[in-house]
């Protein structure tokens, strides 16, 4: 509600360019078909380039995240991981 108690109007647009290539980013990224390699992760040289084009940009435009947290395995020790998420 406004100041004069009229409800309030967003007007809200779609880029549908954008909106497209996130979409195409977030596809590339899950659709890649790799052997898990847990020493290199992101520096592995199996990993394509389109899919190294779509990591990047979902980062640089904030919408990949990486979260960092330590727990403790059976041993007790504590371990840095971090993981990526997607933030909306």
């Amino acid at each position: 509600m406004n100041d004069k108690g009229e409800p309030l109007q967003v007007e809200q647009t779609i880029n549908v360019f954008k909106y497209d290539a996130v979409k195409q980013c977030i596809d590339t990224i899950l659709t890649e078909n790799v052997q898990d390699d847990n020493g290199l992760g992101l520096l592995s040289s199996e990993l394509s380039l389109p899919f190294k084009f779509a990591f990047n940009t979902l980062i640089k435009y904030g919408i990949l995240v990486k979260e960092e947290y330590e727990w403790k395995n059976r041993k007790h020790w504590k371990t840095r991981k971090c993981i990526w998420k997607v933030k909306i």
